[in-house]
């Protein structure tokens, strides 16, 4: 129960996925060095291995916690930030206390009386923990051992960076004698101010592990003794000329760049299956993009192709694939790309979002019929349920870029208008199958907060005040979820600022101050 109510992220793929990189009877020359010597020796002691993107910092972070699981009766657990995933369980600070918390805890013998009480301090789970209560937990629980080892890896790739730097300092201070932490990290001036004392482990060539990882990837293509010589003559010289080449020797340019798009900006991990469904959408077409059965991938596998050497599979978890490396998608949206042979490959934050967007919505209406997408159908769709969960979330974080903004906004418009809505509905299934009565299509589109569709359907004569929503009127939906330009809209079209209804709302006003919506309010 106290594990399931903790919730901690499992970072252990990614700790898989770098020992899998890692070269028989490498490494020891940082295991016998000095620095890691002091630090194992020397607790209260903070060791920093720092370098630029692919020189290897991962690796070796492996290789410490393989050394220190070596280390009979010791305290030891590490957590992995993770730029390349979708899942904020690997972005932020608080998911980093837990995991360890829980990583400790399993060390010890039997359930630690400090988390025990803090469960109980929670009602026994019936609300969570703050922070600070977490981090208390933690320090008790680091208490109880002789010698903690932590590591931390990519702590640059946090999106809280400042709370887990200081966080660190405070660990430091309090577990006075008993923790020695080490982290690896790019050579930023923030956390090199932060961790003043330290002792930096610095790569001089940028790059290079991951550089030689994809050169030797290249050189065992070879098949004859010829075509290794003239491999090894042209070599690229860094690691974006690896990727440059890597993305201009594409034969299916259009679909790599759409694969990696998904890849860099999706809202969880991907499947294969779901990435080489991505296909099926047609941008080529006269008008809108549309689904299209005949330009499905045969073989999903063939994605992994078509990205090799840009993205791996994730080990335990089935079918999962990600950006091989946080320099990939740095690449790719960097100004450096513009100027070479992969300049179409380019990609920014909110062109992704629109066309992954487009790509769901184009799937999505597909399903125009009663009863066109069910359980039993599901399977023949893979892109179905992300595609329902996830099209809203991008169509917000697409911006109002103007190569893009009308089509997405006119697939919007397909998908709330036809009456009756069976794209709508059915894609409203793949969240509650045992759906029976649906509300209107404009009361989704507030829920959604889907502004230039409000005001296109209020145009058309929707009810403002249409009190058919589980959770109420239209103004109510809208403010519980916190959408303010969509309140505003239906204030300005004489929205009931007090009407209620819904089995489980109040008032518009009510709804947004329970949800912290203070701009609303």
């Amino acid at each position: 129960k106290i594990e399931k109510w903790m919730d901690a992220p499992d970072t252990s793929p990614n700790f898989n996925a770098a020992r899998k990189k890692h070269q028989p009877d490498t490494g020891y020359w940082f295991l016998h060095g000095s620095a890691f010597t002091r630090w194992m020796k020397h607790p209260d002691m903070l060791l920093w291995l720092h370098g630029g993107p692919g020189c290897g910092k991962t690796i070796l972070g492996c290789k410490v916690i393989d050394f220190c699981d070596s280390r009979a009766s010791t305290g030891y657990a590490s957590f992995f930030f993770d730029g390349r995933s979708a899942e904020a369980a690997l972005l932020v600070h608080e998911k980093l206390v837990r995991s360890i918390m829980m990583q400790l805890s399993h060390r010890c013998d039997g359930i630690p009386t400090a988390l025990e009480e803090m469960y109980a301090k929670c009602d026994k789970g019936s609300h969570q923990p703050p922070i600070e209560m977490l981090e208390a937990t933690l320090l008790r629980i680091v208490d109880s051992f002789d010698n903690v080892y932590i590591v931390i890896d990519s702590l640059d790739e946090c999106s809280e960076r400042k709370d887990l730097l200081a966080w660190i300092g405070s660990m430091k201070s309090r577990a006075s004698g008993k923790l020695h932490m080490m982290a690896t990290s790019r050579s930023e001036p923030d956390i090199g101010k932060s961790l003043r004392s330290h002792t930096p482990i610095s790569h001089g060539t940028n790059c290079r592990f991951r550089w030689a990882a994809l050169q030797i990837d290249g050189l065992l293509e070879c098949v004859s003794r010829e075509e290794l010589e003239q491999q090894l003559k042209s070599l690229p010289k860094g690691l974006d000329e690896t990727y440059a080449r890597i993305l201009s020797r594409s034969s299916r340019p259009k679909h790599l760049k759409t694969f990696l798009q998904c890849l860099a900006f999706s809202r969880r991990p991907m499947t294969v299956q779901e990435i080489a469904e991505v296909a099926t959408v047609d941008f080529d077409v006269a008008d809108l993009p549309a689904y299209n059965d005949r330009l499905q991938y045969t073989d999903p596998s063939k994605v992994v192709n078509i990205c090799d050497g840009l993205v791996t599979e994730v080990d335990g978890a089935a079918g999962v694939v990600k950006l091989a490396h946080f320099s990939v998608k740095e690449y790719l949206i960097s100004e450096t790309i513009l100027s070479g042979a992969a300049a179409q490959f380019h990609l920014t934050k909110s062109l992704s979002h629109s066309t992954i967007a487009q790509i769901c919505l184009a799937y999505l209406l597909h399903f125009d019929k009663p009863d066109s997408l069910s359980i039993e159908t599901l399977a023949l769709f893979p892109l179905a349920q992300y595609a329902a969960e996830h099209w809203v979330a991008h169509c917000h974080s697409a911006g109002s870029d103007q190569s893009s903004t009308a089509a997405l906004q006119q697939l919007q418009l397909h998908f709330f208008e036809p009456s009756p809505p069976y794209a709508m509905h059915n894609s409203l299934h793949l969240y509650e199958m045992q759906i029976e009565k649906f509300s209107s299509p404009f009361y989704y589109a507030c829920l959604s907060g889907l502004a230039t569709v409000v005001e296109h359907l209020i145009s058309k004569g929707a009810d403002v005040n249409d009190n058919r929503g589980w959770i109420g009127p239209p103004l109510t939906a809208a403010s519980r979820q916190g959408h303010l330009e969509t309140v505003q809209l239906l204030l300005a079209h004489g929205a009931d600022v007090d009407a209620k209804g819904g089995e489980y709302s109040g008032t518009a006003l009510q709804e947004a101050t329970s949800k912290g919506h203070l701009e609303i309010v």
